[in-house]
């Protein structure tokens, strides 16, 4: 559910407070690591899409 939040939850920090570094880098700390989410998630996707493919031939 965490990880859900995180990719719906938009970004005020910059909005609400000075834009400082400290708030610039956390924003590229959340925007890499919705990356690294998606990349993993649609990897875990096509691994199970491969075991159920390998699943039905046998």
């Amino acid at each position: 559910m965490l990880i859900i939040g995180l990719l719906i939850t938009p970004f005020d920090l910059s909005i609400k407070t000075e834009v400082t570094e400290n708030t610039i880098i956390v924003q590229n700390v959340i925007e890499y690591s919705r990356i690294a989410i998606s990349l993993i998630m649609t990897g875990i996707g096509i691994l199970s899409v491969i075991n159920t493919l390998k699943n039905k031939k046998s």
